[in-house]
């Protein structure tokens, strides 16, 4: 797997077979370069088996999820290094940096919203990995100020629960969410965006409707529901 050097990839999951040449090639971008590539790792070699990479905003740092293993890993002189830990996580992990590159948020294997601080050493050979556990979790995404980390989590089966976390995973509001009961089992569709100032946000839950609240108080500001197929994701225009 080969990613450009100096420009942010989003987190994504994407098949193990690779995107088709449409998808690669997007607007009028030209091919990289090889000055331009790093390699960062190898592709799995099961067909199928699903991958999640996400660069830090800094670009000096790469999460990659393969199956149900995740690495970390330092990237530097146009090479991605040996990880630096490896650590189990979800089929579709959801990786989200923070701003800062200093924390990722992730699902481990349980489906659980975890966070790992990456602003101290990495651990020693042998030694765990520690990372803060936030309970059952769909989505999670960093606000632009990295002070806040957005959460989608399953409450019951027609609701779901959108809440807002400071450091320390102090709860500054929650607000539930409902779905009728066909999308109560599914886990597509569920999405989080913060909008770039941080004032907004907006998320789906696999559902036609697209909701959009303020994320200072967790007001719904409002509803777009005139999709006529559920909604698998979003994105903000500056």
């Amino acid at each position: 797997m080969c990613m450009p050097k100096g420009e942010q990839i989003p987190a994504q999951e994407v098949p193990a077979s690779g995107a088709s040449p449409a998808q690669r090639q997007v607007g009028n971008h030209r091919p990289w370069s090889q000055s331009q590539v790093w390699t960062a790792d190898s592709w799995p070699t099961r067909r199928g088996q699903p991958v999640s990479v996400a660069l830090s905003p800094a670009g000096d740092r790469l999460a990659l999820s393969v199956g149900q293993r995740l690495s970390v890993s330092l990237i530097s002189d146009r090479s991605c290094d040996a990880p630096l830990f490896q650590l189990a996580c979800a089929l579709a992990p959801g990786l989200t940096w923070s701003p800062g590159g200093d924390k990722l948020a992730y699902r481990d294997e349980d489906g659980k919203g975890c966070m790992l601080d990456l602003s101290t050493p990495p651990p020693a050979d042998g030694e765990a990995v520690q990372a803060a556990a936030f309970g059952m979790t769909s989505a999670m995404a960093f606000a632009a100020d990295g002070d806040r980390l957005a959460t989608l989590s399953p409450s019951l089966p027609d609701r779901m629960t959108l809440t807002v976390l400071r450091p320390g995973k102090q709860v500054v509001w929650e607000r539930v969410l409902t779905r009728d009961r066909k999308s109560a089992h599914r886990s597509e569709g569920v999405k989080l965006a913060w909008s770039p100032n941080g004032r907004f946000l907006a998320c789906t839950i696999g559902t036609s409707a697209v909701w959009l609240i303020d994320a200072d108080n967790g007001r719904l500001v409002g509803q777009i529901d005139n999709h006529s197929l559920p909604v698998t994701g979003l994105s903000w225009v500056d």
